[in-house]
Order: C-alpha cells, then sequence, then structure tokens
C-alpha cells in the first residue's frame, strides 16, 4: 500500500476485525464473557496504539519504490520448500 491514507484504512481495517475476534478467543478461552470496561479499554487502546504507530511509521519513513519491481516475484511456490530440504540435508 501507498501512501498515509492508506496505510491508516488497511491498519483501521485490520484492527477493526482481528481485535473483536481476539476477545472472542479469550472469551471462548476463559469461560466467561469480559468485563465490558475491559472490551472498551481493550478496543480504544488498541486503536489508538496501532494506528498512530502506522500514521507515524508513514509519515516518517520514505517509500522505497526501488522495491516494487518483479524481480522478488519470479520464483516457484516451491522454493521454500527445496530451501529447507537442502538445509536439513546440510545439518
Amino acid at each position: 500500500m501507498n501512501g498515509l491514507y492508506k496505510g491508516v484504512v488497511a491498519t483501521t481495517k485490520s484492527w477493526a476485525v482481528g481485535i473483536p475476534i481476539g476477545i472472542v478467543i479469550r472469551a471462548a478461552a476463559s469461560g466467561h464473557l469480559p468485563n465490558y470496561g475491559f472490551v472498551l479499554v481493550s478496543l480504544g487502546s488498541t486503536a489508538v496504539l496501532l494506528i498512530t504507530f502506522r500514521a507515524l511509521l508513514y509519515a516518517i519513513l520514505p517509500v522505497d519504490n526501488s522495491k516494487k519491481s518483479d524481480d522478488y516475484r519470479r520464483g516457484s511456490p516451491f522454493e521454500l520448500f527445496e530451501l529447507l530440504t537442502s538445509l536439513v540435508r546440510r545439518w
């Protein structure tokens, strides 16, 4: 994603999906629903921290367009497995 606005929007979308799922998983693991105060504080604090961090990251670090070439995407999907098997054979 390019740009500050797109980065913040992507972070907000992932936060809106991920954090409630995490709270549901926590409720299922603990066997009871968490306190509403906990839910509100966790939603608010993670939203502020994640979105602020992403906005600062996009504002401070420059966008490097030289890494956008397709040279890094030409490999086969099995290259990871080939690498792992060659490492295991050497070990």
